[in-house]
Formats: structure tokens, sequence, C-alpha cells
């Protein structure tokens, strides 16, 4: 037979349900071809059908700590993967950049620089030229390390003698793009902060990746 109350199957005379405890006496005969009572789910979210399941297991707060951890590993995933750490990264060459640069202007820099993953710096020579159509086309050799987070990129250049480092912070401050010499580019404006001997200057520039 089955119980009236929860529609679960339970041994015939029995008085009261194992599974709800609903009282069956007197109903055992009426209820030999009940059907346990259904709950359509139409119309409803996700989520709702999530708190549902949940809701059915034994332990209902374990559940809840699963889906909490799932969402701090995937927050932790799309964090890591958007950070600018990972940004600089990514591309194997940069081009660091004057807005007088990109728009032509004879007084304009530009430097090619690659931020390795083993957190090595390389950077071209200034015997390359500062032009970015140089920077481009420039060989690039072990200048430094580098380490970042979120938001900011620290550079520590060496000179060619290691006698003297230079520290560059790059803070990100918007995205960037624009095209020279019919080329795309993608990137950054970034405030760059230079330390060097005890000397200190800060300057807008553009961080950009083809």
């Amino acid at each position: 037979m089955f119980c009236s109350n929860c529609g679960k199957k339970v041994p015939a005379e029995t008085k009261f349900c194992p599974h709800c405890g609903a009282d069956l006496r007197g109903k055992a005969a009426t209820t030999a071809t009940a059907t346990r009572p259904t709950q359509t789910v139409t119309g409803q979210s996700w989520w709702q059908r999530l708190k549902a399941w949940a809701l059915k297991l034994r332990h209902p707060w374990v559940a809840g700590i699963g889906v909490l951890l799932v969402v701090l590993v995937i927050s932790g995933v799309v964090y890591r993967h958007h950070s600018f750490r990972a940004t600089v990264e990514r591309y194997p060459s940069w081009v660091l950049a004057t807005k007088d640069e990109l728009t032509n202007n004879s007084s304009g820099t530009a430097a090619k620089l690659s931020f390795r993953a083993n957190g090595r710096l390389y950077a071209n020579q200034d015997s390359d030229g500062d032009k970015l159509t140089d920077a481009l086309a420039a060989k690039v050799e072990d200048s430094g390390t580098w380490h970042g987070d979120h938001k900011t990129v620290t550079a520590n250049l060496q000179s060619t003698d290691s006698s003297t480092t230079t520290k560059l912070v790059f803070t990100r401050l918007s995205k960037f793009s624009t095209t020279f010499i019919g080329i795309k580019f993608n990137g950054y404006q970034v405030r760059m902060d230079m330390s060097e001997s005890g000397d200190h200057e800060s300057e807008n520039l553009y961080l950009i990746h083809n």
C-alpha cells in the first residue's frame, strides 16, 4: 500500500507512515492504488529548482557550501584572467608609447617590452631607436624583473652594467585602441610612475600590443 499523505510505499497494515508519520488507520484499503503526488516545475527558474533540490537533501547546508565554493572558484578564475598582470603576460610583446608618438609627432618616443611568465622583463636597448616603428622591429633582451596584480604592473629595469635600477609602476587607467601606420593596436592608457636614484616623475602613456 501507499501512504495517503506522502505517497510513499509502506508495508501492509501499517498504522503510521514511517516516512512522514501520517495516521494510516482505516485508510489502508483506499490507498492501495494511490500515486505519489507530483509537483510541477513549469515556469520555475533554475535557482528555484536548485533550492528545491537542496531542501530534499538530508543536509541542505552541505549543498550550500558546495555552491558557494563553486562560485568562489569561478570568481577567482575570472578575476585572475582579467587582471593587469595576466593581460600583460598573455601577449608576447608590448609597446610603451607617448601620445605624441601615436599621433605622428616627431617629438614622440616608444619602447618595446615583453613580460615573461618567469618574472623576467625583456626590453629593447636605447641603441635600437625610440620611435614606434623602430620599437616594433627591435629585438628585446633580458633587462630586469617584473611583477603585478589586478591593476598595476611594476617593472625593475637594470642598466646594461647593472649599476642602477629604474623602477616603473604602470597603473591601468582605461582601455585604448588606435590604428597606426595601418596596424590596429589595443591596450591601455596607463600612468607610469618612474623612480631612479631618488628622483621620481609621473606621466600618462599608452601600453599597447598589435
